[in-house]
């Protein structure tokens, strides 16, 4: 046996606090993933710098996709009936595929060997024991199962949420460097003076940049919005080796706890990965 940190731990309030990151992502730590050790992050940290930088692009060109996402879209759809599950899966696959590329990290990181199968199995646990407890917490008082809606609804706005960081980041980018991009933007000589100097007064932490951006672009066309986070985009430096390519088709593995139609009632193993008597061989980089 090993020990470990779950992803959900509840605070003082007795409620379960937002994580920082998709739980995929989080399940790399090695704090909660002992078999990701020092000397593998390496080749961890190569993967995440590559898909963060494809993500960033993948996610302002369909940046009228990410906004309806970003506005609660996957909230309003019902899946609970026949009648209307089969238009609503349709609606939100519609939504996140283009914005998913890759598919599920572990299984995408696996699959290029970044990780290995006993480390990715550590993080497809923890990942699924955080949507057991989450999808618990969700749970109404007398109910016996999770209303289908919140399950489809978890899945699919897990699935829209590293876009949605994604574009985050490029909004901070674009406000912590206004004075930079804007001009290169193509957008009007006026409207390039009045942004910059709004921008000027922007606090140095990424989240309240992001968020200044979107107050600022409540006045903007989607268009210009766009052409101002691509401005940004075409500051960041370019990862280094190959870049990463999304397979032509997903793998095979898939973890059980972002299949919306999995058996709600059903539990993760209640036993995490065993530690072999070796220490597992480092991943090999990606190629």
């Amino acid at each position: 046996k090993v020990d470990y940190k779950p992803l959900a731990e509840k605070g003082p309030d007795g409620t379960y606090p937002p994580l920082n990151d998709t739980p995929q992502r989080v399940s790399l730590a090695e704090v909660h993933n002992p078999f990701i050790k020092a000397e593998h992050r390496p080749a961890v940290d190569e993967y995440l710098a590559k898909r963060d930088h494809r993500m960033e692009t993948v996610a302002v060109d369909n940046l009228d996709v990410v906004e309806q996402l970003e506005g609660g879209v996957i909230d309003t759809l019902e899946f609970s009936t026949k009648e209307s599950q089969g238009q609503a899966f349709k609606i939100a696959r519609s939504l996140t595929d283009p914005v998913n590329p890759f598919g599920d990290l572990i299984s995408d990181m696996a699959r290029r060997q970044v990780l290995t199968d006993l480390q990715a199995a550590m993080a497809d646990k923890l990942v699924n024991e955080y949507r057991a407890a989450i999808r618990e917490a969700s749970r109404g008082e007398g109910e016996r199962r999770v209303n289908s809606n919140w399950m489809a609804r978890y899945t699919y706005n897990n699935k829209a949420l590293e876009a949605t960081l994604a574009v985050k980041r490029a909004r901070a980018l674009a406000v912590a460097k206004a004075a930079e991009v804007l001009p290169n933007a193509g957008l009007d000589s006026a409207l390039v003076s009045k942004l910059a100097d709004a921008c000027k007064k922007a606090p140095s932490d990424a989240k309240a940049q992001a968020e200044l951006f979107v107050t600022l672009g409540k006045d903007l066309t989607i268009e210009q919005r766009r052409a101002w986070l691509k401005a940004a985009l075409a500051t960041r430096p370019t990862p280094a080796g190959e870049p990463l390519i999304p397979f032509a088709k997903t793998s095979g593995r898939r973890p059980a706890g972002d299949d919306p139609n999995a058996d709600p009632s059903a539990e993760p193993s209640a036993e995490p990965p065993t530690e072999p008597a070796a220490e597992p061989a480092e991943p090999p980089k990606n190629q």
